[in-house]
């Protein structure tokens, strides 16, 4: 009875284990057949794996490190055309070129995470004031990064104020933000200036340059932003004059009387005339037009350009001047000028240091001028015709017998001295009073003429209207209406 038991057992036990082997090799299978199915799908993407890989194991890690690898590469470029397509529309919004619907403006928004259009839109543009000095004493790595801490710091303070912004740098040293505004106009308006103003006050405090805003107005659809970032430009370019490090809108703009720019030429030209002729009363003349070009509010642009003009006019009256003075014109007094014009920042510091430069060439050239053989003789001629021109016979006949030179010779001495003709000059001087007397009285023009060096009103009125453009009487008619308005 044992020994039967004991076969029982050693038959359960083979046919135990033979159950068990067959069972692993079916496991086996079953399980190896989804590997080969993935190995084969693998293979068939061709990926750059080691040709070297064993077993199925092997490839199959490997393959799983590439595709991560490549997941991570796609979701990095994914990312970076998420930035540049939301920098594109920024643009398109502030330069007036988007076509999107009210539809299509939404799905965009929900595709790009962008904050949703609320009922009002207001643009701001921040300018880093000084930007040439903030390139020459950063790195790049340096600017980069107070760069990111000025947009950072718009992103963290905007909550706390309610208030809803997109922001895109739109030039290396101006960053564009675009305020979503759901309240009140006035209310809103208020909100956002509290805001930038909290803004500039802390990158003063903490960052190592300042920033001026400008601010547009507010606008009720998507389609005049563009005119909001105008409005902010344009705030941007009286910076000169207002000054910089706070905040410029459109009112205060509006409260200042803007003047003629063309008026100024004149301005300019005699500036230069008493420059020319060593007359230190150009001076009183200078601050007058930078007082003038500051209550009169000009743009940038406008004072550049009025600035250059005054470079202009000065280099063409020292062409006409002696050799030594050209020099000095060209080595020194030119390039200075044109620096500073170039790299001021301020009315201000434009005016002192133009005068600076002018002052020290006003020197050199009363110093080249008197070191000229009859500088003396000819500044006397000057004062002459200055006092005495109301003689009909002041000429250079009349002229050359006082002072005992020869008429050809006074006329060339006359030119290089003062830059201009003798008959010039002398029409010019007569022709001031002329407008002076056409102003203030009302004598006739036979007197008005008499007064000034003619003998006749005709004479005078066709010399009048020759320098002029138009006669005395249309002068003295248009000088009483610029009295009356």
């Amino acid at each position: 009875m044992i020994s039967s038991l004991y076969n029982v057992w050693f038959i359960i036990g083979i046919v135990t284990i033979g159950g068990g082997f067959v069972w692993l090799l079916y496991v086996t299978r079953r399980n190896s057949r989804p590997l080969e199915q993935i190995v084969a799908r693998i293979r068939g993407y061709r990926l750059p794996l080691s040709k070297e890989l064993g077993d199925e194991f092997s490839f199959i890690e490997s393959a799983l490190s590439n595709i991560i690898e490549q997941s991570n590469q796609y979701q990095q470029k994914h990312d970076e055309d998420l930035h540049l397509r939301k920098r594109y529309l920024f643009h398109q919004l502030i330069e007036g070129d988007m076509g999107l619907t009210h539809e299509e403006w939404i799905g965009e928004t929900n595709s790009l995470q962008l904050p949703y259009s609320f009922n009002k839109q207001v643009v701001l543009v921040i300018e880093m004031d000084k930007y040439s000095d903030f390139c020459c004493q950063y790195s790049r790595r340096d600017q980069n990064l107070l760069k990111f801490a000025l947009r950072s710091v718009i992103q963290e303070l905007a909550p706390k104020y309610g208030l809803v912004l997109w922001s895109e740098w739109t030039s290396p040293f101006q960053l564009s933000v675009m305020v979503f505004v759901d309240s009140e106009e006035e209310a809103g308006t208020s909100i956002t200036h509290k805001l930038f103003e909290s803004v500039r006050m802390w990158v003063q405090e903490n960052l190592k340059f300042t920033v001026t805003v400008g601010i547009g107005e507010q606008v009720t659809e998507l389609s005049s932003v563009a005119n909001s970032y105008k409005e902010a430009l344009r705030a941007l370019k009286y910076k000169i004059v207002l000054g910089e490090n706070r905040l410029i809108t459109s009112d205060h703009i509006a409260n200042h009387g803007q003047v003629e720019v063309f008026s100024q030429l004149n301005v300019i030209r005699s500036i230069i005339q008493s420059f020319r002729l060593l007359e230190d009363e150009w001076k009183t003349k200078y601050d007058k037009l930078m007082n003038e070009m500051k209550l009169g509010l000009l743009t940038k642009d406008e004072i550049t350009n009025l600035m250059n003009y005054l470079i202009y006019y000065l280099g063409l009256e020292i062409s006409g001047m002696t050799k030594e003075v050209q020099e000095i014109w060209m080595r020194d007094g030119l390039p200075r000028l044109s620096k500073i014009i170039d790299e001021c920042h301020s009315l201000e510091q434009m005016r002192e240091e133009s005068l600076t430069v002018l002052n020290s060439f006003y020197t050199d050239l009363k110093g080249a001028q008197n070191r000229r053989l009859h500088a003396a003789t000819i500044r006397d001629m000057r004062k002459m015709i200055e006092e005495e021109y109301a003689n009909p016979n002041m000429s250079l006949e009349y002229l050359s017998s006082i002072f005992n030179i020869n008429g050809k010779y006074v006329s060339k001495l006359f030119r290089e001295e003062t830059g201009q003709k003798f008959v010039d000059f002398l029409i010019d001087i007569r022709l001031q009073a002329a407008k002076r007397l056409l102003t203030e009285t009302q004598v006739s023009m036979q007197e008005v003429a008499e007064k000034v060096g003619y003998t006749s009103a005709i004479s005078f009125s066709r010399v009048f209207k020759k320098v002029v453009g138009y006669s005395p009487s249309e002068f003295r008619e248009e000088a009483a209406r610029r009295q009356i308005g």
